[in-house]
């Protein structure tokens, strides 16, 4: 094979699944693709693999099917030969979490939580990644440099320059508050990728800002930039994004097999291509077919069988990545879901204003569980059983005592019993 049929066929696998062509250095959901061509020929002709990396932060104790695109590329990644490593966040949570795309501070999480959370997700990357893979946590680096290299770190930008991620959320023009922290995060990103040597790194579009102070930070230290590859979007509906920090779209890889094939194999029918993409290796002119065919079928007739059928395949390939080698699991849910043998419905999300405060706080007990967590709809002794089974969270946290008190400055946004029910929590005092 010639040198550019290697790059190419290289280039193809790395990419696949990244946005369409965007402004500026933005192409084909690559910063810059020049660049990546560039190095990808380095490779092939030195015989030294790239650094190629992804960063997963413990804000939650589960993998979500959101994360499951970026695991796949970074699989394909190692059977190519490259160095990769599966970065899990401890110190980036400690410090406060990445603050891309949101309206406010994420909710500070403790230790014992963050650690928890590392341990379960570390855990489930051990089961579905390739085994050249390297398993890494930031903590390592960050435990070792101490206040004067953390100093030494925010001395490398100015605060002009990390407070144009406060515009670019769109906080500042709102008047709401940007944290010091927050301003900060693209350092502790920037500090990875330095202490990984990394070439390539596979992120968001919500990561251009972090990723041009990283290519600055590498750059003074006397490394190539970082080069980024953004997938597209995921979510079950056009426009959704499957996400760990919002419990309207939650997903997580531990939910039960049956009911997460039936939850995937119950997607609308237009995300159907962008699936294909991520979770097979589907010819894209097969691909075009389908949303050919999608985007021709009658409407007022229902969903034609062969869509189903797709949207099954989907399901399966889904599943046969959360448990390799394991056909009887995914047969099991396949057949459960053509027999209609699964209760389970897409997350049921309510709003509730909790008016009396006794006290300035709220109790996690099973009267207010049942209350909020089931609408009424379950016994107290039922919920009981959950507490004690860790199957009700509040904010994340696993409650394990059902007498749990929440004070004024800490007071949930959000009650999720079991997988099925998520309620959003506001305050009126």
């Amino acid at each position: 094979m010639s040198l550019q049929s290697q790059v190419d066929e290289q280039y193809a696998i790395l990419t696949r699944g990244a946005i369409p062509k965007g402004p500026d250095a933005l192409e084909g959901g690559v910063i810059t693709e020049p660049e990546l061509r560039e190095k990808i020929e380095t490779s092939v002709k030195s015989g030294k693999p790239l650094n190629i990396y992804a960063g997963f932060d413990p804000t939650s104790d589960s993998l979500t099917v959101g994360h499951l695109p970026v695991i796949r590329r970074l699989n394909a990644a190692a059977e190519l030969g490259h160095n990769v490593t599966f970065l899990t966040g401890r110190a980036t949570v400690a410090w406060g979490g990445d603050p891309s795309g949101r309206d406010e501070a994420r909710e500070q999480l403790s230790w014992d939580i963050i650690n928890n959370n590392y341990k379960r997700i570390k855990n489930q990357a051990q089961k579905i990644l390739h085994s050249g893979i390297n398993i890494r946590d930031n903590y390592e680096w960050f435990q070792k440099i101490g206040f004067r290299g953390v100093a030494d770190l925010l001395r490398t930008f100015t605060h002009d320059q990390l407070r144009q991620a406060a515009f670019i959320s769109g906080r500042d023009d709102r008047k709401q508050p940007y944290h010091l922290t927050e301003m900060a995060y693209p350092l502790i990103m920037a500090r990875d990728s330095l202490e990984l040597q990394a070439d390539v790194q596979y992120g968001g579009l919500d990561q251009l800002f972090n990723l041009g102070i990283c290519r600055t930070h590498l750059k003074r230290h006397g490394q190539e930039p970082l080069s980024l590859i953004a997938l597209k979007m995921l979510g079950l509906k056009k426009g959704e994004k499957i996400s760990k920090s919002d419990p309207r779209t939650y997903l997580p890889i531990d939910t039960p097999p049956e009911r997460l094939y039936k939850a995937i194999a119950r997607m609308d029918v237009n995300v159907i291509p962008t699936w294909l993409e991520l979770f097979t290796d589907m010819s894209y002119d097969d691909i075009g077919q389908w949303v050919e065919r999608i985007n021709t079928f009658d409407t007022t007739k229902g969903v034609p069988e062969d869509l189903n059928e797709i949207k099954q395949y989907i399901a399966s390939e889904v599943l046969s990545q959360i448990y390799p080698g394991k056909s009887q699991v995914i047969s099991k849910a396949n057949q459960a879901f053509l027999n209609g043998n699964i209760t389970y419905q897409h997350p049921i999300r309510q709003n509730v204003t909790i008016v009396d405060l006794v006290g300035g706080a709220i109790r996690s007990d099973p009267d207010m569980v049942a209350k909020y967590g089931k609408s009424g709809e379950v016994s107290n002794s039922a919920v009981i059983r959950l507490i004690n089974d860790g199957a009700v969270r509040i904010s994340g946290e696993r409650i394990q005592d059902k007498n749990a008190v929440f004070n004024n400055g800490e007071l949930p946004k959000y009650l999720a019993v079991g997988k099925q029910f998520h309620i959003d929590v506001s305050y009126k005092r």
